[in-house]
């Protein structure tokens, strides 16, 4: 969390920061902007054995959009996000003979920090890809099983931290006010397999993401 508190304070800084930088694409030649971001996130965790980003979350936080050329530019978030996964059906377990799932969940909450290059079109509207780093900050799973399996939710871990490929696209809606949505694909395990519970399902536990944003950038001009 002192990488994080780090961060903010920096953001912080950049905002409050004059610049005589010329860009093209906004009339007052400013080079940083502040934001806001507020929204959901839609998302489901591969090797569950459920399909569907069923699982809906909180996507907030706050954004500093940096331009670093007449057509580029970098954007910095820090946020609070919440994924997982959920599904009700039965299914069958996976590594348990005799075992069936129903009511199942997962839910992860982070602290992340993405970072993302951008191209900026002439109407503002800008897309492009990134990485995201974020820390766990509380986790829990449940499952009804049957017939019943005594679990401990401390015995089968997630991992500390998790880094994502992130796309994003933000269009321009009006004065300073983007739609943004975004996917993002852990490019490590959200857990290790030999810490997945054996009468819930299988390995390789990877997170996908689908996040519809509302993002204001304060001072952006039409």
């Amino acid at each position: 969390m002192r990488l994080l508190k780090c961060i903010a304070i920096g953001l912080l800084c950049f905002v409050a920061l004059p610049s005589d930088a010329q860009n093209y694409y906004v009339s007052n030649g400013r080079t940083f902007y502040g934001g806001l971001i507020a929204g959901a996130n839609f998302s489901q965790i591969s090797g569950d054995n459920y399909k569907g980003f069923d699982k809906a979350g909180m996507n907030v936080g706050g954004k500093v959009l940096m331009f670093i050329g007449n057509d580029v530019a970098a954007g910095v978030e820090i946020l609070y996000t919440q994924r997982g996964s959920r599904g009700k059906e039965v299914i069958t377990a996976g590594k348990v003979q005799g075992v069936s799932v129903r009511d199942y969940g997962i839910s992860l909450d982070y602290a992340e920090v993405p970072v993302v290059l951008y191209y900026v079109m002439k109407n503002k509207t800008h897309i492009g890809g990134g990485i995201s780093y974020a820390r766990l900050v509380q986790s829990s799973e449940r499952g009804k099983t049957n017939p019943d399996q005594n679990f401990d939710s401390d015995d089968h871990p997630f991992k500390q931290n998790a880094f994502d490929l992130v796309l994003d696209a933000n269009l321009k809606l009006t004065k300073g006010l983007f739609l943004n949505p975004r996917y993002q694909y852990s490019l490590v395990k959200v857990r290790a397999d030999s810490d997945v519970p054996p009468y819930f399902f299988g390995n390789s536990q990877f997170s996908s993401v689908f996040s519809m944003r509302l993002v204001y950038y304060f001072g952006f001009d039409d």
